[in-house]
């Protein structure tokens, strides 16, 4: 049998004859017109196939096998899975490595760098919503002004049916300096929760209608950029580290009644 370190290093080699037998099996004198390599390296590759178990000839055909097909497919996934950490690389240089983010949730995820000049602006895609109901749940333990202007605006104009937040007691003082109106116009909108709690990651959750999740990743100087992503095993994580903030949090409209002068 083969060992592991053999398959990937046939799979490195071979992987592009390979897929030809996957797409069709074909007699060699077929895959000669559709390959690009010489007569010479198509016979060395497909009996290097063979050797360890990937391809096989029969009935005058070259064909994969079983595992040809599987260790394809286990190729192919693994590159794409460097693909997805390549394209967030920028978003996730700054963070720990002991940073609780899910590899599982960067698999298929949409990734907004955010631009220099207008940092908060790359969080205008967490606001592009279906036509569909709009429960959105957050729990940040940053909210810049800008994106604590963003939320407001949504809630407002009715874009946003139904929000929970979630954030710290740091972040609550910060708010209240910067943009007073925000917690008092929100709890004046029915549908609308707010909490404070300590938040153990360092990352922004986003969930709207429990079908599509986002994470926001931020720097000390601000936002970093977005990632986006709708798959069910992703969107799940996201709900898994929502609920888990949640649990035990405090409503902010009660800290405001104790903290606030009435007269606001």
């Amino acid at each position: 049998m083969p060992s592991s370190c053999e398959l990937d290093n046939v799979l490195s080699k071979r992987s592009h004859h390979l897929q030809a037998l996957i797409e069709q099996p074909r007699p060699k004198s077929e895959l000669e017109d559709i390959v690009e390599c010489s007569r010479s390296t198509l016979n060395r590759s497909l009996r290097e196939l063979a050797d360890v178990g990937l391809g096989k000839y029969e009935d005058g055909i070259w064909k994969p096998t079983l595992l040809g097909r599987y260790s394809y497919q286990a190729r192919a996934d693994y590159r794409e899975r460097l693909r997805n950490l390549s394209e967030a690389a920028s978003l996730l240089q700054d963070q720990s490595y002991e940073c609780s983010l899910s590899s599982q949730f960067l698999e298929g995820a949409e990734v907004h760098t955010a631009e220099s000049s207008v940092p908060d602006a790359v969080l205008q895609t967490l606001f592009d919503f279906e036509d569909s109901s709009k429960k959105v749940c957050v729990a940040t333990p940053t909210l810049t002004t800008g994106f604590a202007r963003q939320i407001h605006h949504h809630v407002v104009d009715g874009a946003i049916e139904s929000l929970e937040i979630v954030f710290t007691e740091k972040q609550l003082e910060k708010i209240r300096a910067s943009f007073p109106e925000f917690i008092p116009n929100l709890l004046g909108h029915t549908g609308v929760d707010l909490f404070r709690s300590s938040i153990p990651f360092s990352y922004g959750i986003w969930l709207v209608d429990s079908i599509k999740a986002a994470v926001v990743i931020f720097t000390e100087q601000g936002v970093r950029g977005v990632l986006v992503n709708e798959k069910e095993k992703s969107v799940e994580w996201a709900t898994t580290q929502y609920e888990q903030v949640k649990h035990g949090a405090e409503g902010i409209e009660n800290v405001w009644e104790r903290t606030v002068p009435r007269s606001l």
